[in-house]
């Protein structure tokens, strides 16, 4: 058979990419009206488990450039959702932490990200789903190395 008539939901890679744009695609009404996106969420959750976290090393663990990052965190800064403050290590850099409004937004909007994930995923038995969480954790584990 020839490359190009190949089925191409017998890639793995293509099948989680459009797994994923169709939760993000389900998601992403709900982030609307706090004025984020899906990448921005994660951010938030990212500072949250990292109270304290600079913005680079919020960068090179989701693989976001420094200068995107800025921008991010800017918007972010300006909605009221996180504040940076100088770091008490590195006077270079910034501290970032979740404002109240930014944990309680974070936390709510982790709920509803599940509800997404399991109104996706509904017709997957638990197991099923939970290898897939352990599978995509094997990629992203790989991804760094």
């Amino acid at each position: 058979m020839e490359a190009g008539m190949r089925n191409l939901f017998d890639s793995l890679g293509y099948s989680l990419g459009k797994a994923s744009q169709a939760m993000a695609e389900r998601f992403a009404p709900v982030l609307e009206p706090y004025g984020i996106d899906s990448r921005q969420f994660g951010i938030l959750c990212v500072i949250g488990r990292n109270p304290g976290i600079s913005q680079k090393s919020i960068g090179t663990n989701m693989r976001v450039d420094r200068t995107t990052m800025v921008a991010l965190v800017d918007a972010l800064e300006s909605l009221g959702y996180c504040e940076r403050s100088r770091s008490r290590e590195d006077r270079r850099s910034y501290a970032i932490y979740l404002t109240a409004r930014g944990k309680e937004l974070t936390d709510e909007l982790w709920g509803a990200m599940r509800e997404v994930e399991d109104l996706t995923l509904d017709e997957l038995p638990r197991e099923v789903q939970d290898a897939l969480l352990a599978v995509a954790a094997t990629i992203q584990r790989k991804r760094r190395t």
